[in-house]
């Protein structure tokens, strides 16, 4: 029955212990970056801002034009801006330098991104357990198991909305 199926997966769920080689990011609740279980903290307060947004991308590049467009929305002074952002791209850079993460950055010419296999991020696993679990289901109801597609379904939306 649908309890018993409800159950089955209440305890299939396996604790999955962090990667002591990434960096964890918290995104739900309040967005903080962790090393080795402390916060990381940045030189400058937006430094942590544009890590935010570049997580958000889920690794897709973006110009600098549109980091000074998420960061700054309206400024007038163009020069100004491209010179804070240069500043935050150093603050990042060497703060993860510092922790041996220089990697989790990635700078091509005027792109930036971030790498999210080195990330151990609840919003980016968040989002490939849904991803995964919508699959699964339907592959379950196709299969003529729609009652443990329900439950898995009904399971996924408890834990993820």
């Amino acid at each position: 029955d649908k309890e018993r199926v409800l159950e089955e997966l209440n305890n299939a769920m396996p604790y999955l212990p962090e990667d002591p080689n990434k960096l964890k990011v918290q995104c739900f609740g309040y967005f903080e970056i962790f090393w080795k279980g402390e916060p990381l903290s940045f030189s400058r307060k937006q430094s942590k801002e544009l890590f935010a947004f570049l997580v958000d991308r889920r690794g897709a590049s973006c110009s600098s034009e549109e980091a000074i467009a998420a960061l700054w929305e309206e400024d007038g002074n163009l020069k100004n801006v491209k010179q804070n952002l240069r500043n935050l791209i150093s603050d990042l850079k060497s703060t993860l330098s510092g922790i041996g993460m220089e990697k989790v950055l990635i700078r091509q010419g005027s792109s930036l991104a971030v790498r999210p296999d080195l990330l151990d991020c609840d919003f980016l696993d968040a989002e490939g357990i849904a991803e995964f679990n919508r699959l699964d289901c339907m592959h379950l109801t196709c299969k003529g198991h729609s009652q443990l597609a329900e439950a898995l379904f009904e399971k996924v939306t408890e834990i993820f909305g």
